[in-house]
């Protein structure tokens, strides 16, 4: 992207994808409190599942969001190898 919108979007783009990797580590732990919580009220399940399920939370949240920042590092790349291509050609 020659021109001024290269200068925008570049770092939009990447505010984007902290973001969103932001929100899928998050999103599973705050579910695994949610779940934890109800568990603990409806069964009467002691205190220890908070502990349980909210590590379990974070570490898919990690895996997540290892694995949203990988493919998005690799659609940028193919983006980039096909501007470059494109640049070539014009």
């Amino acid at each position: 992207m020659k021109g001024g919108y290269g200068r925008i979007i570049s770092p939009l783009y990447i505010i984007n994808i902290v973001f969103q990797a932001f929100i899928s580590l998050i999103s599973p732990a705050a579910l695994m409190l949610l779940l934890a919580w109800l568990l603990n009220k409806y069964t009467a399940v002691g205190g220890w599942i908070y502990a349980v399920l909210i590590t379990v939370g974070v570490l898919t949240g990690f895996v997540s969001m290892i694995n949203f920042v990988l493919r998005s590092m690799a659609a940028l790349e193919a983006l980039e190898k096909q501007n470059k291509e494109n640049s070539k050609k014009e």
